[in-house]
């Protein structure tokens, strides 16, 4: 008995010890390639409420109360949620806008846990397509890293990224 005790207390601590040197930021990222120009893609995203026809996000909870406000689309615009368990509750806000090329946004996590991060959508011209990246940053304090020794955010926000990218590729290819 003391010798299980004291092997599930050095692996309680090791654990700790471990996480201690995780890095104190991340990024998670993923990008499509859209048959569709710049000029095309770029109201899509930059429309916050145009989120809800190709956002994975959306689809987790389409119950969830939504509220819009500031200008329609770019710097300002303001898109909070309260959603079921798997969705929580968050506020996203427009902060910087450059037509046809990037936008980043803030996204505030409220429900089920505190959390402040950046979005940023990057859209490069190809010769005939436009290659569209997501990705989220942020601070990552020593609770999340222990935290992501038991879920995977790379496997987790990446994947709801690339079915949200998938879906921004089929509406914009088809307009």
């Amino acid at each position: 008995m003391a010798t299980a005790l004291l092997i599930v207390l050095f692996i309680i601590i090791a654990l700790l010890v471990f996480t201690s040197f995780k890095p104190s930021t991340f990024r998670v990222e993923r990008l499509v390639n859209i048959q569709a120009s710049p000029e095309k893609i770029f109201p899509v995203i930059n429309d916050l409420h145009q989120h809800l026809n190709w956002s994975a996000w959306e689809k987790i909870d389409p119950n969830m109360r939504r509220i819009f406000s500031g200008p329609p689309s770019g710097v300002g615009a303001i898109y909070e949620w309260n959603g079921n368990r798997q969705i929580g509750q968050g506020r996203i806000e427009i902060l910087e806008s450059i037509p046809s090329s990037r936008i980043i946004m803030k996204i505030d996590f409220i429900q089920p846990f505190k959390a402040t991060n950046t979005l940023e959508y990057t859209l490069k011209a190809q010769s005939n397509s436009t290659t569209v990246t997501h990705a989220m940053f942020g601070d990552s304090p020593y609770i999340a890293n222990l935290m992501c020794l038991f879920f995977d955010r790379e496997k987790m926000v990446g994947g709801k990224f690339e079915e949200s990218l998938n879906a921004l590729k089929v509406i914009c290819e088809s307009k």
